[in-house]
């Protein structure tokens, strides 16, 4: 069964995946533990189910993919020997494992009070960091699951305002979220945004290939014809938008449908939805009803990494019309393989697109419908990124190389 990840899950996926390429050049500066895990304390403090929750079995799994595709060991991907552990990590095993460390780095949403005590007395001086995606519990409870804004806000905020060092965003628009909302307290800590990068290959082990028969059966196994559909990827949850952007979808070809565009008729182009479908709420159901009786709309459900790059390259466009993202990695894969993109011009999604999309009114149904019309007429373009995983891993340890640098010199100028 293959591996499905949630938008952060990708992220620290990726994570993974470069700081085992880069062990051997970091050697020299840093020795680096990934923990796959965290220690529970439900004793005294209630996690979000939701969050950072990692079987054995899935851990295995992890590694096994990643190790089979970049060629390397278990204790290289790591920095230790999970399978030694039967993929656990006991109390003890973290204790050794974070001994006399520098920095702890949390780059899942995890309440570090699970873990404090058992940290700050196996490494007294190591200081705290986050790794923040975005703060939409906190500013859209409405459109999160039951429970998690009340976890989010006074569980998980006020752990990262009271323990952290430093904080890192993946958009200046999280950066600006987090500082904006601190409870009328200023942050004891410096925030950093450093947006995720743009290129979502990894220069080393994921540079695109040419389509084999498998990536061409993937089109025909869903119906679609290249150049001719377009592409909404994602869960279906609220902030994401799924009904009005079905709706735009549907409106568009209502009015345009004997219109012939990029020489076929619009009327051929269809709307492939990929991902997740535990959302599927009433209103979905119903629009999606009501739109295919005037467009063809295509459900593929979740798709391997490997697939989901052919449905792109091979798209008319991808759309992401959100109410909100701390960052929005389908359009950053779109631009990666020069694809264009539909949006709206709110939180991080200008910071992806670098205005370089068509958008749209996410709550207006006409808006999106003649932005996609208008899609259908911008060129594909290749755009140059030379940011890439690798790049954004060694931005990471070097900002915290950097921190620790200014802290040690102000504690120094302080005890003169």
């Amino acid at each position: 069964q293959q591996l499905r990840k949630t938008g952060i899950q990708e992220v620290v996926f990726q994570l993974l995946k470069s700081l085992s390429l880069l062990r051997v050049e970091l050697a020299d500066v840093a020795e680096i533990i990934a923990l796959p895990v965290l220690l529970s304390s439900k004793k005294y403090f209630v996690d979000f189910e939701a969050t950072c929750t990692c079987s054995p079995k899935v851990l295995q799994q992890v590694e096994q993919e990643i190790c089979q595709e970049l060629k390397i060991s278990g204790k290289e991907l790591w920095g230790f020997d999970l399978a030694s552990m039967n993929y656990k990590i006991t109390p003890m095993n973290f204790r050794r494992l974070v001994s006399d460390a520098d920095w702890f780095f949390v780059t899942s949403q995890y309440d570090i009070r699970r873990c404090y005590k058992a940290l700050k007395e196996s490494a007294p001086n190591v200081k705290i960091s986050y790794l923040v995606y975005d703060l939409i519990p906190t500013l859209f409870p409405e459109l999160v699951a039951k429970g998690l804004e009340t976890w989010f806000t006074y569980d998980y905020l006020r752990s990262l305002r009271n323990y952290a060092s430093l904080a890192v965003t993946i958009s200046t628009a999280s950066a600006l979220d987090l500082l904006n909302y601190t409870e009328k307290e200023q942050l004891p800590f410096p925030v950093f945004a450093r947006l995720l990068p743009l290129n979502q290959h990894n220069s080393k082990v994921e540079l695109i290939q040419p389509d084999s028969d498998l990536h061409s059966n993937s089109l025909r196994e869903h119906k679609l014809k290249a150049g001719k559909y377009f592409l909404l990827i994602g869960s279906t949850d609220p902030r994401k938008n799924t009904p009005n952007t079905v709706r735009g979808f549907a409106r568009m070809h209502f009015i345009f449908k004997k219109q012939t565009v990029l020489e076929f008729l619009l009327s051929d182009l269809k709307l492939a939805i990929v991902g997740p479908q535990h959302w599927r709420s009433p209103e979905i159901e119903n629009t999606l009803e009501q739109a295919r009786e005037e467009c063809d709309i295509v459900e593929t459900g979740y798709v391997s990494d490997s697939e989901l790059q052919t449905l792109v390259k091979n798209s008319a466009g991808v759309l992401m019309a959100s109410y909100y993202e701390g960052f929005g990695i389908p359009l950053a894969l779109a631009r990666s393989n020069g694809i264009p993109t539909l949006t709206a011009c709110n939180s991080s999604l200008v910071e992806v697109t670098e205005a370089n999309s068509v958008y749209a009114e996410p709550g207006n149904v006409d808006s999106l419908a003649m932005g996609m019309f208008q899609l259908l007429r911008e060129p594909s373009k290749s755009l140059p990124q030379d940011d890439d995983w690798l790049n954004y891993t060694r931005d990471l340890i070097q900002i915290h190389i950097t921190e620790s640098k200014a802290k040690l010199k102000t504690t120094i100028s302080k005890a003169k």
